[in-house]
């Protein structure tokens, strides 16, 4: 039953964990636009550290690595670790030369070491969790950051305060549905002052160039519509996907 997905479902699906990963590929050389965004803003987080030890970050939920293959390049002073459930997806990673550098290894969100990494990467992954769930993995990266160490998201966030939204979706790639989550910014914002965080920043992420409508006999994938205003809105089949890259601090 899809009201009782969990994240472990999601990384147990071979059979679209081998979709996943295939997708994956067409992204090592050129990295997608959101993580353009995220690997800047990990960039810059980095310039502005004062620390002369090692800075330590950990990619979790990496999948095949695509992301930290990118991160690496811009960032090679800095040990990576790669962290993800789904063994395909690791061994995958692992055969990239290009990621002999990077530490992979499967890792559950909710079993992060403690006080270990300056950055901690979660990209497209919290909005799977339930709200307690998400709550409690909120906690952990908090725990298993170093003091001044900062956390990125990408996730779907959005600015209607009052509107906490789970989607249960069936489609090809997710034949026995899974459930995604739309979470208010501000409900975010107080989870994470909550636990001690500070210094948020958000950035609702909009593409920079269209992405073509599907077929409606094709399985769901991202699409953009322009409104009257000239914003591009990033959809998937029916549901508006309001996507936003976050920063949080541990200071």
């Amino acid at each position: 039953m899809i009201e009782e997905f969990t994240y472990l479902d999601w990384v147990k699906d071979e059979s679209f964990l081998k979709e996943y990963n295939t997708y994956q590929k067409r992204y090592t050389t050129v990295a997608r636009e959101s993580d353009k965004v995220l690997i800047d803003l990990v960039c810059k987080f980095v310039q502005g550290c004062n620390s002369d030890s090692l800075l330590k970050l950990l990619d979790i939920g990496c999948s095949t690595g695509n992301l930290l293959l990118h991160l690496k390049q811009a960032l090679p002073r800095v040990a990576m670790t790669g962290g993800d459930l789904a063994r395909s997806s690791i061994e995958e990673a692992k055969k990239n030369k290009k990621l002999k550098d990077v530490t992979l290894q499967e890792l559950d969100l909710f079993e992060l070491p403690e006080n270990t990494y300056d950055i901690v990467v979660a990209n497209a992954l919290l909005y799977l969790l339930t709200r307690q769930e998400f709550k409690d993995a909120l906690e952990i990266i908090y725990t298993s950051l170093r003091e001044g160490g900062a956390l990125f998201v990408f996730d779907l966030m959005h600015s209607f305060e009052q509107q906490d939204v789970v989607v249960y979706e069936t489609s090809v790639g997710h034949p026995d549905g899974i459930r995604i989550s739309f979470r208010p910014v501000r409900r975010v914002q107080e989870t994470l002052v909550s636990l001690g965080f500070s210094d948020l920043r958000f950035y609702p992420f909009q593409m920079p160039f269209d992405l073509e409508v599907p077929k409606p006999d094709e399985d769901v994938v991202s699409y953009t519509v322009t409104s009257q205003e000239g914003e591009r809105m990033t959809f998937r089949g029916v549901l508006f996907q309001p996507w936003c890259h976050m920063i949080a601090k541990k200071t």
